[in-house]
C-alpha cells in the first residue's frame, strides 16, 4: 500500500550504483547474468620509432552490450580512463587493434586495453614498451620498414 493519498505526489531517492554493488544485472534478451567483460593481455608489435601496433582480444563481453572499448596510453604507469590518452576502437569483432602514430622515439609508454558494459569497466594488465630510435633523425613515420633493414635497400 502507498503512504500517499489520492492526488498527492511524491518522490523516491534512488541510491547510486555503488550502493547496489553485488546486485545481479540480467540480460533481458536471454535472462543470463551480466558480468564484467574479460580481456586478454595487450600485445605491442611491431614497435617503431613513431608508431606501435596495439592489440588485445575481448575474451568475453560479460553477456552484456559493450558500449566502449579501446586502449589507454600514457607515459606514466597506472593511467585510467580519465587521465590517460583514450584510444577508442570501433572494430565489430572481438579483436581490438590500432596503429598508434605520433609517438616519440626512444620513449617509454604504458598501455592497457579497456572494455565497458552494463556491469562496469574492466582494464587489462598494463604493458610497457619503448619506441625505437629514430633511424634517420627526421620525424617521418617508418611504418613498413624494420629498423634493422637498410633504408636504401627498401626504396
Amino acid at each position: 500500500s502507498s503512504t500517499l493519498n489520492a492526488g498527492e505526489s511524491g518522490y523516491i531517492t534512488i541510491p547510486t550504483i555503488e550502493a547496489y554493488d553485488g546486485w545481479t544485472l540480467t540480460n533481458k534478451e536471454n535472462g543470463q547474468e551480466i558480468t564484467l567483460p574479460v580481456l586478454s593481455a595487450v600485445e605491442v608489435d611491431p614497435i617503431r620509432s613513431f608508431s606501435a601496433n596495439l592489440s588485445a582480444t575481448i575474451i568475453s563481453d560479460g553477456n552484456g552490450h559493450l558500449s566502449d572499448t579501446g586502449f589507454i596510453l600514457s607515459q606514466t604507469p597506472g593511467a585510467t580512463l580519465s587521465d590517460g590518452v583514450k584510444i577508442p576502437c570501433t572494430t565489430p569483432d572481438s579483436v581490438l587493434a590500432v596503429n598508434q602514430k605520433n609517438l616519440t622515439p626512444e620513449s617509454k609508454y604504458y598501455v592497457k586495453a579497456y572494455a565497458v558494459n552494463e556491469k562496469g569497466t574492466v582494464m587489462s594488465a598494463e604493458k610497457t614498451f619503448i619506441t625505437k630510435q629514430d633511424p634517420g633523425g627526421s620525424s617521418f613515420d617508418t611504418d613498413g620498414f624494420d629498423q634493422e633493414n637498410d633504408w636504401d635497400k627498401n626504396r
